[in-house]
């Protein structure tokens, strides 16, 4: 269960896990340059150009993170497929790499092409990988390769793209009835990433961390408390915890999992689990649920959900408003020309017949 004698949102397991593995990416790729990453918010002042949906834009996202990381984009590329996403363990998979002529070829499911969220997360997080392939052949004796990705996207500061995008939401009106409907995209669950973004912040000694606010809100309420866990028990050294024993929470692995024998089977832990388990979890952050709660979802998650969806209102109207604005600039710009192009044929005229 997550730990809240002690305020840390995550269970011990999966605090080791991160302390751990935090530690030796520190080590392999040096605690100066992973601190001094800057934070990448999916904003203009990071992503200037206006993304509009077609590959041409996701080009350019692509191009911008690959800067972000330091890799050079001619070693590269990307292309998109159009093959509709299975799901055949609950985890959905939209990209891919593999080396094709001494080029690494990025795949790119295309129906990220409408989810700048999810297109970013998705492409942070392929790109970790690369790298870390490329450093050590993604082969470790703890076979997390996956989680180890995902947690380098926080050091290598794409935290706030990837935990964004660790979860798919979407609403839609059918017949008269909305429909809703939520995917987890991530091997780490949204508290996991509150706690791995809290570290990395408290490591780069991060105080004010203007760019919480940028984080949904249930990694935004994991985060803060891990904040202050940090602050009371700030870890004396991350030196030497390569390698761990210490299993983390996934998306596809509960809590109860976590503490259950390390030598079950994964099947086998998920059964007993299952049985034991006695207090319903909130499907996607592993809270405790209470009577009160719907469909399978704690309060916060409810809240960040509501919260993501006047997010994406306020995002539709502002870009209608501008698009009305620069509807409205265009017909003053097209008129003013007419105008002038009118006066001089006036003036012409007038000049002629003098």
């Amino acid at each position: 269960m997550n730990d809240d004698s002690n305020g840390c949102p995550v269970d011990d397991s999966t605090r080791q896990w991160i302390n751990a593995r935090t530690g030796w990416l520190m080590r392999e790729f040096g605690r100066d340059w992973l601190c001094s990453r800057s934070i990448v918010l999916l904003t203009r002042s990071d992503f200037p150009e206006p993304f509009t949906n077609d590959e041409a834009s996701a080009r350019v996202v692509f191009e911008r993170l690959c800067e972000f990381v330091d890799f050079p984009t001619d070693k590269i590329q990307l292309q998109f497929w159009n093959i509709a996403p299975r799901a055949s363990d609950g985890a959905v998979h939209f990209v891919s790499h593999e080396v094709v002529d001494d080029r690494i070829r990025i795949d790119l499911n295309a129906a990220l092409l409408h989810e700048p969220v999810g297109l970013t997360a998705a492409l942070a997080s392929e790109l970790a990988r690369i790298r870390l392939d490329a450093r050590h052949g993604m082969s470790n004796e703890d076979d997390d390769d996956e989680m180890l990705a995902e947690l380098f996207t926080v050091m290598l500061g794409l935290g706030v793209l990837t935990s964004n995008g660790a979860i798919f939401e979407s609403t839609r009106d059918d017949g008269g009835w909305t429909r809703w409907e939520m995917r987890q995209r991530s091997q780490m669950t949204l508290p996991t990433y509150g706690y791995a973004l809290a570290l990395f912040a408290h490591l780069r000694g991060d105080i004010q961390c203007a760019w919480q606010r940028h984080l949904r809100l249930d990694v935004r309420t994991a985060f803060r408390r891990s904040v202050k866990f940090l602050n009371d028990f700030p870890p004396s050294s991350l030196d030497g915890l390569w390698p761990t024993t210490a299993r983390p929470t996934t998306s596809l692995r509960t809590e109860d999992d976590v503490a259950a024998d390390q030598t079950d089977s994964a099947d086998q832990r998920r059964s007993q689990a299952s049985q034991e388990q006695s207090v319903p979890l909130c499907r996607y952050c592993g809270e405790a649920l209470f009577a009160d709660d719907q469909r399978d979802i704690c309060i916060e998650c409810r809240k960040s959900i509501e919260e993501n969806e006047l997010e994406m209102e306020s995002d539709e109207a502002n870009a209608y408003a501008t698009t009305r604005r620069a509807e409205a600039f265009a017909k003053i710009g097209c008129l003013t020309v007419a105008i002038v192009f009118i006066a001089i044929l006036v003036w012409a005229v007038i000049r002629d017949s003098s």
